[in-house]
């Protein structure tokens, strides 16, 4: 398949551009971004038979996760136009597209997607079959000129070095409504393998999707999120955006085991007593001698305690509970049934190490 060089795959490298109007832009704060919306970039590649029947050589572009089932955002021309491949005579068409996503622990799992194209907006909805991952929240007010934006993408292998997401940040010029329509323009220099990059605002939120670049100007061009959510691409219920922890873990607060106790209607009641068995997991010992592991999913910060998140990927992957570092003033036990839930006391810890 061929594309234009307008339209080309592109990864970012921001050229950083000072002004009096985007020094009155709110700040971002870059680990902030980071810890909330890193987990959720996922490198795309595409292979397939295009319609003159050549092998399509294995090209490569970026998207984002936007619900945790696996809805994935990314530029149309990183997997091309149904009819930029070959049909196979059944309906379909020899183009397959593989999703990559690393966890926080470095593990990469792959999938094969389905596409919907918005022709419109040079944009493409992914859908893997998955559940519990990361997702960015949505932001649907305009866009204000000069913004300082943050935007994380992941290069494309190179050869048999591994590659991982990145987070750079930039500024915005004003909106260019001629040639390119309503998409926004990044000061930015683009190259090869990343179209379908989000970009994100101070507050976290997914606000367009890199699409192609102004090669007279050295500038990046993005389509606003705005422009086909929700009309072309509904929402899932926004997930609650948690803080990041504001201090890793120490001796002091890092906490070892703890028990607490359940209410004779509760299942399986009695004495529950927590062991962290790994700097990742722990173990829940039920009062019958039975066992069950939750990982550690992120460290956040809530009600002004740090703490982590975990779950048991295996049994229960959409329950989650948070346990706070050991010296918070309310060592308490809280739960939520999905991740879209608010936070539910639950519990008084006892005998904490």
């Amino acid at each position: 398949m061929k594309v234009s060089k307008h339209a080309r795959l592109f990864a970012l490298t921001v050229v950083f551009s000072l002004s009096a109007a985007r020094a009155q832009c709110q700040t971002i704060d870059s680990n902030q971004i980071w810890q909330g919306d890193g987990g959720a970039i996922v490198r795309i590649d595409v292979s397939g038979t295009d319609r003159s029947g050549a092998s399509h050589q294995v090209t490569y572009g970026n998207g984002v996760i936007i619900d945790p089932k696996g809805t994935i955002i990314t530029a149309l021309h990183v997997v091309g136009q149904p009819t930029d491949w070959q049909d196979t005579g059944n309906g379909t068409v020899d183009r397959i597209v593989g999703v990559t996503w690393r966890d926080k622990n470095g593990v990469e799992r792959k999938w094969q997607a389905s596409v919907r194209e918005i022709p419109t907006f040079d944009v493409a909805v992914l859908s893997i079959n998955a559940d519990n991952l990361p997702s960015v929240p949505i932001g649907l007010s305009p866009i204000p000129p000069f913004s300082n934006i943050a935007l994380i993408f992941w290069d494309k292998p190179q050869g048999s070095i591994p590659t991982i997401p990145r987070l750079l940040l930039g500024h915005l010029t004003t909106a260019d409504p001629g040639r390119d329509g309503p998409k926004i323009t990044i000061v930015a220099s683009v190259v090869e393998g990343n179209s379908g990059a989000p970009v994100f605002n101070a507050k976290g939120e997914l606000v367009a999707i890199v699409t192609n670049e102004d090669e007279i100007h050295s500038l990046a061009l993005a389509i606003p999120v705005s422009l086909f959510v929700p009309t072309f691409v509904p929402l899932a219920p926004q997930i609650s955006r948690d803080a990041p922890a504001t201090a890793p873990e120490n001796a002091a607060t890092k906490l070892s085991s703890f028990i607490f106790f359940t209410p004779p209607n509760e299942y399986k009641a009695g004495s529950r007593k927590w062991t962290r068995i790994a700097p990742d997991r722990w173990q829940q010992e039920y009062p019958d001698g039975t066992k069950q592991v939750n990982l550690i999913l992120k460290r956040i910060n809530f009600r002004s305690c740090n703490g982590s998140v975990v779950y048991d990927p295996i049994t229960s992957p959409n329950f989650q509970a948070f346990l706070p570092d050991k010296g918070c003033l309310n060592m308490m036990f809280f739960f939520r049934q999905t991740p879209t839930d608010s936070w539910t006391a639950y519990v008084q810890m006892t005998d904490v190490k």
